[in-house]
C-alpha cells in the first residue's frame, strides 16, 4: 500500500470503542512494529460486518512487554490466524498481519471494558475464506466414527419400523 493510499484509508474511517458485546469482524487493517520507547506492539483495525453497528471500525491494541501480555496476546494473534512457529523478528509477525488482511480474514471476537474504562478484546476464532474446512483429501477426523454411528441407528430404525415405541 502506497504512502498515499494508507494516509486516505486512515481518514476514511472513524475508529469507535464499541459497546460490550460480540461481533463479527473483518481484519481491516493490521500491523507490528516497535514505538519510540522501544517497545513492541501490533495493533488489528477490525471492521464490524454485521448488525446495528456495520461498517464500523475499532482497534485491537497489543502490547507484548511483560509474560502474561506476550501470553493472551500471542493466543489472540494464533486465533486471527498468525503462525507463531514462524514469527522470529516483529517484521515476521507484521508480514503475516499484512497476510491476514489481504487474504480477507474474519472473526468472531468479544469486546469488554474493565473496571478503569479499558477496552478488552477476546478473540474466539476466525475464519480465512480462502480455505476450505474441508481437507482436499476430503478426509475429516472422526468421520468414519460418524459414519458407523449413523449406520447403526440407521439399522434399528428399520427394525422398529413405524411404529417406534416412543
Amino acid at each position: 500500500m502506497s504512502f498515499g493510499d494508507s494516509l486516505r484509508k486512515a481518514m476514511d474511517s472513524e475508529i469507535i470503542e464499541p459497546p460490550k458485546n460480540t461481533y463479527k469482524v473483518r481484519l481491516y487493517d493490521a500491523s507490528a512494529f516497535t514505538s519510540k520507547a522501544g517497545d513492541e506492539y501490533a495493533k488489528v483495525t477490525l471492521e464490524i460486518i454485521d448488525g446495528d453497528l456495520k461498517g464500523s471500525r475499532f482497534e485491537h491494541f497489543m502490547g507484548f512487554k511483560n509474560e502474561i501480555a506476550k501470553q493472551i496476546n500471542g493466543e489472540a494473534l494464533a486465533t486471527y490466524g498468525v503462525d507463531l512457529t514462524k514469527v522470529n523478528e516483529l517484521s515476521d509477525l507484521d508480514d503475516q498481519l499484512d497476510e491476514l488482511v489481504k487474504a480477507g480474514v474474519t472473526a468472531d471476537v468479544g469486546v469488554s471494558y474493565n473496571d478503569k474504562g479499558f477496552m478488552n478484546v477476546r478473540v474466539a476464532g476466525s475464519r480465512r475464506p480462502d480455505k476450505s474446512d474441508i481437507p482436499a483429501n476430503g478426509y475429516v477426523a472422526g468421520m468414519d466414527e460418524a459414519r458407523e454411528q449413523q449406520a447403526e441407528f440407521s439399522q434399528a430404525a428399520q427394525r422398529f419400523g413405524d411404529d417406534a415405541p416412543f
